[in-house]
């Protein structure tokens, strides 16, 4: 009767951890290590992501989504957008950047168009005092994952209105992606 209850306790662990991680990781659990649950992503995330989309960042922004704006913050308790976007490039890319959205300029090639975009590319806002004030992470179409003073960690589109009134410019940091 012990044996039952070990392997019935088992098996229900298993079937949780199996739901959980169809619904909860972009990872699929069921394919190839590192294939993407693209069903999940356009949900979670309000896209369509391409064929070419990084498991690793989706799987490490997916922690983040709901995180609440905490200004200077640099936690899961709190963050703001270039906390964040500094999170995102060493804990996906590999890649140290600046911890503010004004010096992280400096290490960007600026992009001409839109059309130009990818994942992981960065882009810039003036949300105050006429100079860039704000950063995110494009995810592509037209969406980037940004810490929102109001919402905190979201997902949003630069075709909304306030995001096309206050954009700047989006960059790529140099020598990467």
């Amino acid at each position: 009767m012990l044996k039952k209850a070990a392997l019935f306790s088992l098996l229900l662990f298993f079937i949780a951890n199996i739901a959980k991680a169809q619904f909860i990781n972009p990872i699929h659990p069921d394919s190839v290590k590192g294939a993407i649950n693209f069903d999940y992503i356009e949900k979670r995330f309000g896209i369509t992501a391409p064929g070419t989309a990084n498991p690793i960042l989706y799987s490490y922004l997916d922690k983040w989504l709901g995180t609440p704006y905490r200004y200077g913050g640099f936690s899961i308790k709190g963050v703001d957008c270039s906390g964040l976007t500094k999170l995102i490039y060493e804990n996906v890319y590999g890649v140290s950047i600046a911890r503010t959205a004004i010096e992280i300029v400096k290490y960007v090639k600026r992009l001409s168009s839109d059309d130009e975009l990818k994942e992981g590319d960065l882009v810039f806002f003036n949300t105050r005092n006429n100079r860039v004030s704000h950063v995110g992470v494009y995810l592509g179409n037209n969406k980037f994952i940004h810490a929102s003073t109001q919402q905190g960690v979201v997902v949003s589109s630069l075709e909304s209105t306030y995001y096309k009134r206050t954009f700047l410019f989006a960059g790529r940091i140099l020598g990467n992606l």
